[in-house]
């Protein structure tokens, strides 16, 4: 895709006269969310499968950070625990976003309190648990491997360092049943959901 860019802004050039550099184009370009709002992006890098089409008619992105929750939301994990429907309700206003606990707010307040990226993942097991972001991933990359005896053995550190943290068992384990379990696997890292919807914007 990279080469099909720099070939189309060469021919840019050739026809028009003008030099075009992809990286200087704004992100704010309203035509451009016109066109994603519209689904015909066949030829769009990331963004051309029906499912995706689909998925940006319900969206309906106004801004760079539509495109990235949109490129995060269609993968496995969000898909199969069901979190597409629930963001798209709450980003339109149909439903009332609500938190398993009010500290959950700082850390998926910019999703509609739907997981989607490993960095809130890390943040949500660094805060609850009451460790560092380093031993957070290194949770993290253990329920990565989908191994029942690993989940079994986060899930049961989890519980006791939330609990030393004063939260109560049942919360901890509702907090890393919905939230960690169901996306540890599959969330998507924020730079590159960022990396892939900036070539996707300027395709």
């Amino acid at each position: 895709m990279l080469a099909s860019l720099e070939e189309a802004g060469e021919w840019v050039e050739k026809r028009w006269g003008l030099s075009l550099e992809l990286e200087d184009l704004p992100l704010d370009d309203p035509q451009v969310y016109k066109l994603l709002r519209s689904s015909h992006t066949v030829g769009v890098f990331q963004l051309e499968s029906p499912g995706m089409r689909e998925l940006l008619s319900r969206l309906k992105p106004t801004c760079f950070s539509d495109v990235v929750a949109n490129l995060s939301l269609f993968r496995p994990g969000p898909v199969q625990a069901d979190m597409v429907s629930p963001f798209v309700r709450r980003r339109q206003g149909k439903e009332r976003v609500t938190y398993l606990d009010p500290k959950l707010k700082a850390i998926l307040e910019e999703t509609y309190g739907v997981p989607l990226f490993q960095e809130q993942i890390m943040r949500i097991l660094s805060h609850f648990g009451g460790v560092s972001l380093a031993q957070a991933d290194s949770w993290r990359r253990a329920l990565d491997r989908n191994q029942p005896q690993e989940i079994k053995r986060v899930r049961r550190e989890f519980l006791k360092a939330a609990q030393r943290k004063g939260y109560p068992q049942p919360k901890a384990g509702r907090i890393f049943d919905e939230l960690v379990l169901v996306m540890a696997a599959y969330g998507f890292c924020k730079s590159h959901a960022a990396s892939f919807a900036e070539i996707a914007y300027r395709s």
